[in-house]
């Protein structure tokens, strides 16, 4: 997926630049001081600006840097990982009441509702929750992705 190579891509460029050296120089002191700077790093966008990014986004960088020191390890055969010490655990999902899923009956309704009110609103939201689709392969889909004939989405977007 483009999009997820893009995004480790930026997670282990961010991190080169944080750290100011070549990734094969770097060791477990420069990712502790990076893990660091992401805890309290201040959200730029979306609805938690000005506030910290959270435990998720942490983890997720995180993740991305541990994917690619992996590979590199592997590829180069030095078994090096500087991350593998430093990774935090996984943030619990679903910790509180405003996350909890939707009920059956609660889906049905969202989607009724969404029905009435906009068919593009309706689309996303069934598509969302029938195919498996994460939010960003929704809102990305285009016309060209979807096989009318067959009705299907072409796997090329989903692999």
């Amino acid at each position: 997926r483009p999009e997820l190579v893009h995004d480790k891509e930026k997670a282990v460029n961010d991190f080169i630049g944080f750290v100011n050296k070549p990734v094969y120089e770097c060791n477990v002191i420069d990712v502790k001081n990076y893990y660091e700077f992401l805890k309290n790093r201040i959200s730029q966008s979306g609805s938690n600006t000005g506030k910290r990014v959270s435990e998720q986004f942490v983890y997720g960088q995180m993740s991305k840097l541990l994917s690619f020191y992996n590979w590199s390890a592997k590829s180069t055969g030095s078994g090096f990982n500087p991350i593998k010490p430093v990774m935090p655990k996984a943030p619990k999902a679903y910790k509180s009441e405003s996350t909890k899923s939707l009920t059956d009956e609660q889906l049905w309704n969202l989607l009724d509702i969404a029905k009435k009110e906009s068919i593009r609103d309706w689309l996303m939201l069934s598509l969302y929750f029938r195919s498996g689709l994460r939010r960003r392969e929704i809102i990305q889909l285009q016309v060209k992705h979807i096989d009318l004939y067959r009705v299907s989405l072409l796997a090329l977007l989903l692999y």
